[in-house]
């Protein structure tokens, strides 16, 4: 639909309107380094495979479930949209015939429901596409978030993995698996102690959230 191939234009020019570098985490890492970011990653004791090795240890259950997780995805692809100028009205439509307005939260109302947004509040938006990149992964949409180095794959997301702007949602998020809390927990530790490597001056590993990942 016309919608939808709006949207599809919009994010594949991701790369033309993005600065050079990526963070959706608070760390900001130059793309043409990816070697240097993995050195700096191991040298700190940060995992730097693909996929971070589970902490079988860990099994406290994640509070949200993979179907609101699915839903959270759906309602960032519409601000992200939205930030790329595409029309808000189908896209508010959408959501509430879909029955997951309710989801929205009243921040993200307020930017769908303006009259008129700001360069900053659009770009803020369109950055919401790396928390939804790192949501997908959580259900099992995407097979790794590897180390920030460069941005989601904006054209695969759009064209394979999200719903079409319009379409039913249904499978879409009943298909969504959440991974096990050990998953969960050995990422969440890789961002943590890549964000606080970067931002602390060197201290004992003691300092740190969990235990120093395997490389």
């Amino acid at each position: 639909m016309h919608l939808e191939q709006n949207h599809q234009k919009s994010l594949k020019t991701q790369s033309q309107m993005h600065s050079p570098y990526k963070s959706s985490t608070g760390l900001f890492v130059r793309t043409s380094s990816i070697v240097d970011t993995r050195e700096w990653a191991a040298s700190h004791s940060v995992c730097i495979d693909d996929i971070a090795p589970p902490i079988e240890d860990y099994t406290k259950a994640y509070p949200r479930s993979a179907a609101k997780i699915a839903i959270q995805t759906i309602i960032l692809h519409c601000i992200t949209a939205v930030g790329y100028q595409v029309d808000p009205l189908p896209i508010i439509n959408w959501l509430k015939d879909q029955g997951i307005w309710e989801y929205v939260s009243p921040n993200e109302k307020v930017f769908l429901c303006a009259n008129n947004r700001s360069d900053k509040e659009c770009s803020d938006a369109r950055w919401r596409q790396e928390a939804q990149w790192a949501l997908l992964w959580t259900i099992g949409k995407i097979e790794s978030l590897d180390l920030p180095t460069q941005y989601c794959d904006s054209a695969r997301l759009v064209d394979e993995i999200m719903p079409r702007l319009g379409d039913p949602i249904e499978a879409f998020v009943s298909s969504a698996e959440l991974r096990s809390p050990s998953e969960l927990m050995a990422e969440d530790d890789r961002i943590y102690n890549l964000h606080y490597d970067h931002h602390s001056k060197p201290r004992s590993l003691d300092h740190r959230r969990h235990r120093p990942l395997p490389r």
